[in-house]
């Protein structure tokens, strides 16, 4: 009896066989393969006829190579994989069969079930092709391992030539082999019936349907996720991609709950359960949606289409001039409320920058900016996918305000500075309307439309104001003068005694009322305190004191511009 057996695994990209099924080579290389056929060693002939196989191997198929016997007599474990199912190297696989040194048993069944293994049968259509000069050396039964490999895999098929074969139970061995995986056998005699035999063999697989792998239906799904501003655009960046399962709540109301999001990025990938989702992203003031359907084992793309664009908005005080920071710019969409009377819905806002940026679904908007007391706007039609700049025109000037107790003089804090335009109402009064206004500090800048106006200015009880002129672009620096001066006030019980506290200060100016009678008009007051400055205009005033049961009196001129000191004696009930 002949023992081991020649067994060929491939995985045919070739002229023989189709680049989508998987095929590894084992070449038995037991002792019998000393034996010679027409006066040439089986190995010689195996090493030949699978060196013409590999001449018209295509480049892009994949081969492995399995042997056994070749490193050890009478050992049944002697199974090596030489070359794992990878690109051909021609030159590497042939050496590798040129140094099999045939000695030892031949374990078939056990190296078939190793090869099996190796290409993923379970997972992957797999077919053997075993080449095979006599029986099982190692006691198991390759009728049943195949039967038992048949069972396991997705398509696994073993295909199976007889190399000089002639005892009936060997024949038995090897048919059943191929009978068991719904694979072939074909005996060979000689070299030229083995490359015949091979080549018959090759073609089967070369025919043979690859079928669809077995999908898992609750395996989870990689679905990646991308957007673009408008249908076969490029995808962008700075999303916040989402998906939803559509659910009933507990009302029988429909509801959407978050599976996976991601954001910040161009393209997200997601794992999820096979089944209906909700794809959603968001851009800037864009969001897009579409349905889409997870089947199983199908990784799916999708692309999501925002329908919009970017639109670049920055603001100028004067057409030409430079972009200024500071705006408050907004896009507003125009609709009619439920009574038909025309409103303004905010779509897109962004401050305190020379220019913004928004993405916005196409239409047409309305483009607003503030600055200061200036306004402007103009109308904003986007489309998709068109990117445009948008420059809005204050017509408006920076104007600079201080204010000064007399003129010459330095600046003073804690003004109440304000802007007015005057105009008339309904009946032809006139009247003014505050524009800007600003308080507690020595100096203030305005921003305001280019026109007429009133600039005035409160400190204490001073007050004084001007016209001014503002043209578009064009700053303005202007001084207000109070035409005024500060009084301080203490009192004391006596002539160089301590000042006392708790006093009720007051400054009246005297005038004369409509019929030439006499009369106080209180220019300042403050009260339980031990000293008070008060800002009043220059001119003559009279001053007093009350503490409990006491007063005093007295009068002072207050020059423009200059602080006066007055100590009030507490010698009157």
């Amino acid at each position: 009896m002949r023992h081991g057996v020649l067994v060929l695994l491939l995985s045919v990209f070739s002229s023989w066989a189709l680049a989508d099924k998987q095929v590894m080579l084992v070449l038995d290389a037991s002792g019998s393969m000393w034996g010679q056929i027409d006066g040439k060693p089986k190995i010689t002939i195996a090493r030949d006829v699978v060196d013409g196989m590999l001449a018209d191997w295509n480049a892009d198929s994949q081969l492995g190579l399995v042997t056994y016997g070749h490193r050890r007599k009478g050992d049944c474990s002697d199974i090596e994989t030489l070359i794992p199912v990878s690109d051909l190297d021609v030159t590497a696989f042939n050496q590798a069969v040129a140094n099999l040194n045939p000695k030892g048993k031949t374990p078939m069944t056990e190296a078939v079930r190793q090869a099996a293994a190796q290409l993923k049968h379970t997972e992957n259509a797999a077919t053997v092709i075993l080449v095979s000069d006599g029986e099982e050396t190692c006691h198991a039964d390759p009728c049943a391992v195949a039967a038992e490999l048949e069972a396991s895999g997705v398509d696994f098929t073993t295909h199976v030539i007889g190399f000089d074969v002639t005892e009936e139970q060997g024949l038995n061995q090897l048919q059943g082999l191929a009978s068991n995986t719904g694979g072939e056998f074909h005996s060979a005699r000689d070299a030229s019936g083995l490359k015949e035999a091979l080549k018959t063999t090759v073609q089967k697989v070369e025919a043979q349907p690859v079928p669809e792998p077995k999908v898992d239906p609750t395996a989870p799904v990689n679905v990646k996720l991308n957007a673009v501003l408008v249908a076969g655009g490029e995808p962008v960046g700075g999303n916040d991609l989402r998906l939803y399962r559509e659910e009933l709540d507990e009302f029988g109301q429909p509801k959407r709950v978050q599976v996976a999001r991601d954001y910040y990025k161009e393209t997200v990938s997601f794992t999820v359960p096979p089944g209906d989702y909700v794809a959603v992203g968001y851009l800037g003031n864009a969001s897009a949606e579409s349905a889409v359907t997870v089947e199983p084992g199908k990784p799916l793309q999708h692309t999501l289409v925002y329908n919009a664009a970017r639109v670049k908005i920055n603001s100028v005080l004067a057409a030409g001039q430079e972009v200024i920071p500071g705006n408050d710019i907004r896009v507003w969409r125009e609709e009619a409320d439920e009574f038909g009377t025309p409103k303004r819905v905010e779509v897109a806002r962004d401050y305190y920058k020379p220019e913004v940026v928004f993405v916005i679904p196409a239409g047409t908007y309305v483009a607003g900016s503030y600055l200061g007391s200036a306004y402007t706007e103009a109308p904003l039609v986007v489309e998709a996918g068109k990117g445009q700049l948008l420059q809005l025109v204050y017509n408006a000037a920076r104007v600079k305000l201080n204010a000064v107790l007399a003129e010459g003089g330095q600046p003073v804090t804690g003004n109440d500075i304000r802007v007015l335009r005057q105009s008339t109402d309904d009946f032809g009064n006139p009247k003014r309307e505050q524009v800007a206004r600003d308080y507690y500090k020595q100096e203030v800048i305005f921003t305001i439309p280019a026109g007429q106006y009133i600039a005035n200015a409160y400190l204490g009880s001073a007050y004084t104001e001007k016209p001014i002129v503002v043209e578009a672009g064009k700053s303005l620096a202007e001084t207000l003068v109070y035409n005024a001066g500060r009084l301080k006030m203490t009192a004391a019980m006596e002539e160089g005694s301590a000042p006392v506290s708790g006093n009720d200060f007051r400054v009246y100016r005297q005038e004369q009322d409509e019929f030439g009678n006499a009369k106080r008009v209180q220019v300042a007051r403050d009260y339980y305190k031990q000293e008070v400055v008060f800002t009043v205009p220059a001119g003559e005033y009279l001053l007093e004191v009350i503490n409990g049961n006491t007063k005093g009196v007295s009068t002072i001129t207050v020059p423009a511009g200059q602080a006066v000191d007055a100590q009030l004696i507490l010698n009157q009930p």
